[in-house]
């Protein structure tokens, strides 16, 4: 929610313990060869680096579309994946016992959750 307040997509989040050199200009530039030619100042337009405290650094979307066939995914985006993921489960296990008519597992599904925070996402 704060992220859409802000109007930012999660994909333009800054990696700041990241360089501009993250994203190979090269590999970026045998990517986009099918589109179109890219210029150096094209890795901003299209949001694969940003502005971070005065230096250039990747962001997720610039990792994610052109090094997570050499490096994998970002461990933030695994992270929020799984715990969303997770925190839909949870959603979804609370609709279930109230539908079919389990009201009293709702404790239960509450209990697990608080018990594993780290595995869903915080509270909105």
């Amino acid at each position: 929610m704060k992220r859409f307040s802000r109007r930012e997509d999660f994909d333009e989040r800054t990696l700041p313990e990241l360089d501009s050199e993250a994203i190979d200009f090269r590999v970026a530039s045998e990517s986009f060869a099918p589109v179109r030619r890219l210029a150096r100042k094209d890795l901003d337009r299209l949001r694969l680096v940003a502005s971070y405290q005065g230096r250039k650094v990747p962001t997720v979307g610039g990792i994610v579309l052109l090094r997570r066939h050499a490096d994998g995914y970002p461990v933030v985006l695994a992270h929020s994946v799984l715990s969303n993921a997770n925190g839909i489960a949870v959603m979804s296990g609370m609709q279930a016992v109230v539908i079919g008519g389990a009201q009293p597992l709702q404790r239960e599904l509450i209990e697990l959750a608080a018990k594993h925070p780290s595995c869903l996402p915080p509270p909105l």
